[in-house]
């Protein structure tokens, strides 16, 4: 009986002293190769750890869901950012523990579908994103300057539909391995865990742009200009580069907080903190999306709360943004922005409007199936309304709505509203099931519809934690507390 245990001690201490004599000798002859070989076995242990419990890679992922412009690495030309990174190799994780042991699903019959429907929506984006570049290409005469040739663009638009599988990751992973009611408070407060952490960040860098001490003290990917709102006001980017991203980020964050809340997974003063700081940030991006998202997911929530405390909060929320736009300049801006054109061209607004437009434009040409996803930038220029410039960067649609429907065209949108109608009966399983809950994820939902007015892609990791988690909650009441 005790021989087992000398032998497993016999093995490491040999496994210890082999590694030990590999890297003394080493690095007295090549010392980079001892680099190297210390690295490769710290990732082989990394590795099988991961392998033998993937949970902990999904929470790590989780925390850094908001660090999608920061600290990125570029791969083949296209940045991969920090989650999209620890999400593929969670990915990687899974499929390997797929080959050598069956995983255990329990998924809902409204999760399988989106899952399935997504796999069609990714071969579908592939196929036709080359098949619709080599049809369009000979009508574009001229490649765009930022082009270096017609293959870089193949290869972009690859790149860019191989980024899909992050959400189909994120669906397939959750389910997986958050299996009851302590796994789904884990994800939750490391959710709100990388929201803090973003939060602080934003923080730092309204000190660091304020102080006027120059982008070194920023983290490396950060974006490379300050972005000022009316008479030189800071506006934040934080992790994402952008403020109209971060605060849409920040919205969604504020209703897992008061979800969190309701829960009870935190202290409420700790929440309550979180929230504050929330919105602080919120109010420094000056993104007119977020605070209309934000607005509009409150109106939804409070509704969906009780017919009384909706009409006594909308009556004081309208009498405080009436009191706002008249007598706080900052706020009439934020509110006038998306319909100023004084900056010509050059303006967010006109902006938007022509890529919207040309976004329109390539659905009435290619109504069936669109353009392809990753083609809008080749094409926009050929697309582009009348009025418009001509673009010598590469340009996105800017609008998640404009993108899709000239990206996929009537098949994707039927795709699209197979996952829409999943949602839905969802979110009715959880209203039957609590109706306490129903009004967190229902206002989550319609602020991530407003917010997809200005973003640039549907494939944020975050969006995606937040929609497996809205299917799977369904299944988790029905699942007797332990």
């Amino acid at each position: 009986m005790n021989s087992i245990p000398r032998l497993n001690k016999f093995f490491l201490i040999s496994i210890i002293f082999g590694l030990s004599s590999i890297i003394g000798v080493t690095s007295a002859i090549q010392p980079l190769y001892t680099i190297l070989f210390m690295v490769a076995c710290i990732g082989f242990i990394v590795f099988v750890f991961l392998l033998k419990d993937p949970t902990k890679l999904l929470l790590t992922a989780t925390v850094f869901l908001p660090f999608t412009s920061v600290i990125s690495i570029i791969v083949g030309g296209a940045k991969l950012s920090i989650p999209d990174a620890l999400i593929i190799f969670l990915g990687f994780i899974l499929l390997i523990r797929g080959i050598f042991k069956a995983n255990k699903f329990n998924l809902t019959r409204e999760h399988k579908r989106v899952i399935i429907s997504y796999i069609f929506l990714l071969i579908f984006s592939l196929l036709f994103s080359v098949l619709c570049f080599y049809k369009v290409k000979g009508n574009i005469l001229v490649l765009p300057s930022w082009a270096g040739s017609y293959n870089s663009i193949v290869i972009g638009s690859v790149v860019a539909n191989f980024r899909l599988i992050v959400p189909l990751i994120v669906l397939v992973a959750v389910p997986l391995l958050i299996k009851n009611e302590k796994d789904f408070h884990k994800i939750l407060k490391h959710f709100i865990a990388g929201s803090f952490i973003a939060t602080c960040y934003g923080l730092y860098e309204f000190v660091i742009k304020t102080a006027g001490l120059g982008f070194s003290y920023l983290l490396p990917g950060h974006a490379q200009g300050v972005l000022f709102f009316g008479d030189g006001k800071v506006r934040l980017s934080g992790t994402f580069g952008e403020p109209s991203y971060f605060a849409g980020f920040i919205v969604l964050s504020i209703f897992i907080c008061v979800y969190a809340k309701k829960l009870r997974v935190l202290p409420k003063f700790v929440l309550n903190i979180m929230i504050l700081l929330h919105l602080i940030v919120l109010l420094f991006t000056y993104s007119t999306g977020g605070y209309l998202a934000l607005l509009v997911g409150t109106l939804v929530y409070l509704f969906y709360s009780g017919k009384v405390k909706f009409f006594v909060s909308i009556y004081f929320l309208a009498l405080l943004a009436v009191v706002l736009v008249l007598f706080v300049p900052t706020v009439t801006e934020v509110v006038q922005k998306p319909f100023d054109n004084s900056t010509g061209q050059m303006g967010s607004s006109t902006d938007r409007s022509n890529t919207a437009s040309a976004a329109i434009n390539m659905f009435k040409d290619s109504p069936i199936y669109g353009i392809g996803y990753g083609n809008f930038s080749f094409l926009y220029n050929h697309y582009r309304p009348a009025t418009a410039i001509y673009k010598s960067d590469p340009s996105i649609a800017n609008n998640v709505y404009a993108d899709f429907i000239s990206s996929y065209g009537l098949i994707g949108l039927l795709l699209l509203l197979i996952i829409f109608v999943q949602f839905k009966r969802s979110l009715k399983k959880i209203r039957i099931h609590t109706r306490t809950e129903y009004p967190f994820f229902i206002g989550a939902i319609f602020t991530i519809l407003v917010v997809y007015m200005a973003y640039p892609t549907f494939s944020y990791a975050f969006q995606w934690v937040f929609y497996s988690i809205l299917l799977m909650r369904s299944d988790l009441l029905k699942k007797p507390t332990v």
